[in-house]
């Protein structure tokens, strides 16, 4: 594990706090943003700003190489989504449960801080029991439902060659996809019950759950009256509509925002943004798609970088129930992005008081400040 930074003071950047970019300093001490007279480093020409909540990052989680992606691209708490499900191997409940499993022992040790989102499949109402045993599991903080057996029916009965596609994508035949298919609708009698007995069990331990895929408004309005309050990534802008229309919350990957109209939608997440339609951005994946969406925004949207990261730090945080990080204020967990005002590129990610990530000018400005026992050797 990386060690937390000395005391020390981030100075002359133009700092997010109270809703504006105010260039004034902040200090980090014992893994927690203070005020105080601590050795400083020099920041000007830099924005200091809340390390990025990233709710779907649609990855294994499990190794270095994504931890420092994730780091290099200012995430400093990321949601890893483990599938529990039936179209792959991978989401079998015995694989999911392993996989729960290896990501909560590597987060011990990981200078990110790791969740976990369940991907989960309603149709899986005969393994209820494994379920709802394993998100007892701390570092479970999320989950979603996903609808992908109505995805399924729907090709296999009106696009057969898209079917055989999907399936192989999946790693199965169309024969096997179809056989498991039928099998899995077999149980949408017990759907209703299941899903009740989830949202009780989720509701006492404080998850935060919502759903993914959703085929129609209806099917978002249904996991809403149970209490699946977040919207994740919608298809289509009359889903995300509904999903606000009831104070549930939308979240839409950044891909969208950095692509403009959704290919083949007919609808613009910058839009959908500037009307309030969204409350978070996601990285589905490529986390630098975060930084980037927020500029792209920023120039595209009428609205100012501190309006448009609220949308990667304070918003997702206030979503998932994260009240200790988000933004920046004394005595919230010292979670930094530092972002270089000219390039807009990422330069510095502090999570959790561990300089996680550096490079470029700010390796130099910490460097010089010799308060960095690594750094300062280089």
């Amino acid at each position: 594990m990386i060690p937390r930074l000395p005391p020390l003071r981030l100075s002359g950047a133009f700092v997010l706090r109270d809703g504006l970019l105010q260039q004034r300093s902040i200090a980090v001490c014992e893994g927690r943003l203070a005020v105080g007279p601590y050795p400083a480093v020099d920041l000007s020409g830099y924005y200091v700003l809340p390390g990025i909540v990233d709710a779907q990052s649609r990855s294994s989680g499990r190794d270095s190489t994504f931890t420092i992606s994730m780091m290099a691209s200012g995430v400093t708490t990321a949601y890893v989504g483990v599938s529990w499900g039936w179209t792959r191997e991978h989401a079998r409940p015995d694989v999911a449960t392993a996989a729960v499993a290896q990501i909560a022992t590597f987060n011990r040790s990981c200078p990110l801080d790791l969740r976990i989102q369940l991907r989960c499949d309603p149709l899986m109402a005969h393994h209820e029991a494994a379920l709802l045993d394993l998100v007892q599991t701390p570092e479970i903080g999320q989950v979603v439902f996903t609808n992908g057996a109505a995805r399924a029916a729907l090709l296999r009965d009106g696009d057969p060659d898209q079917f055989a596609k999907w399936s192989a994508e999946r790693g199965r035949t169309v024969e096997h996809m179809s056989f498991l298919l039928d099998r899995m609708l077999m149980n949408a009698h017990s759907v209703p019950r299941h899903l009740c007995k989830l949202a009780e069990r989720f509701d006492s331990l404080g998850i935060v759950y919502g759903s993914t895929e959703d085929d129609c408004v209806e099917t978002r309005e249904h996991r809403s009256m149970i209490g699946a309050r977040l919207c994740m990534d919608p298809p289509g802008i009359g889903i995300a509509r509904a999903a606000r229309a009831v104070g549930d919350a939308v979240f839409i990957g950044a891909a969208r925002a950095l692509a403009g109209t959704a290919a083949g939608q007919g609808w613009s997440a910058i839009e959908l943004i500037q009307h309030k339609g969204c409350d978070a951005l996601v990285s589905n994946g490529d986390p630098a798609a975060l930084c980037k969406a927020v500029f792209r925004l920023v120039e595209h949207s009428g609205m100012d970088l501190a309006q448009v990261w609220r949308l990667v730090s304070e918003h997702p945080a206030r979503v998932l129930r994260l009240p200790d990080r988000g933004m920046i204020a004394p005595g919230k967990r010292a979670d930094l992005v530092v972002v270089n005002a000219r390039s807009r590129q990422i330069e510095a990610t502090i999570c959790d008081g561990r300089l996680g990530y550096v490079t470029g000018e700010a390796a130099d400005r910490f460097r010089d400040a010799r308060l960095v026992p690594a750094l300062a050797a280089e």
